[in-house]
C-alpha cells in the first residue's frame, strides 16, 4: 500500500514538473521575431493610410437623441438605450422596417434597475451599419394589442452611413 501510494506521489509530481516547463516554454515565435531558417516574423513597416480603417466604436443614443442625425461608417454598431419598463404592458417595437443601410443585431436586451418585481430599467437595441446611403429607424414605444391607439412615445433618428 506504502509503495502505491509513493507511486502516485511520484507520478503527481513529475506530471507537475512537465506542466511547469510546458508554460515556462516560450509558445511561437520568440519576442524578436526570429526565426531558426534566418528569416524574421516582423510586419514590414508601412506608410500611408489603410483602405479598410477600423470602423470607429459605438454609437451610443438615448432618448435625447431622438429626431438627430447621426453619421456612421459602414461596419459601426449602433446601441441606443431607451426607458423599458415590460411590466406595463408596453414594448419598444420597430416602426416599420429597419433602413436598408442597417441591420438589427441580435434581440433587444432589457435590464431593470432593480430586482423589484414591476422595475422599470434600460432596453438596449442594436444595429450595424453594413451600407452607405441614408435612412430613418423609428422605435415606437406601445401596447400590441392596443391596435387603435397611437404610440406613447417615438424614437426616430436619421442614420446617413458612409
Amino acid at each position: 500500500m506504502k509503495r502505491q501510494i509513493q507511486i502516485v506521489v511520484v507520478a503527481v509530481v513529475i506530471a507537475g514538473v512537465c506542466l511547469v516547463a510546458a508554460g515556462c516554454a516560450p509558445y511561437g515565435p520568440s519576442n524578436d521575431g526570429a526565426r531558426t531558417d534566418g528569416t524574421t516574423t516582423e510586419s514590414p513597416i508601412t506608410t500611408g493610410t489603410s483602405t479598410n480603417p477600423e470602423p470607429p466604436g459605438p454609437l451610443e443614443l438615448t432618448e435625447a437623441d431622438s429626431g438627430s442625425t447621426q453619421e456612421m461608417q459602414t461596419g459601426q454598431l449602433a446601441v441606443i438605450t431607451l426607458d423599458a419598463n415590460p411590466s406595463t404592458g408596453y414594448e419598444w417595437q420597430v416602426d416599420g422596417e429597419v433602413p436598408a443601410q442597417l441591420a438589427q443585431s441580435g434581440e433587444p436586451e432589457f435590464e431593470a434597475e432593480s430586482d423589484a418585481i414591476g422595475a422599470g430599467g434600460k432596453e438596449r437595441w442594436s444595429f450595424m451599419a453594413k451600407e452607405t446611403g441614408e435612412g430613418t429607424l423609428k422605435l415606437i414605444w406601445l401596447r400590441p394589442w392596443e391596435k387603435d391607439t397611437p404610440p406613447a412615445k417615438t424614437f426616430e433618428v436619421k442614420v446617413s452611413v458612409r
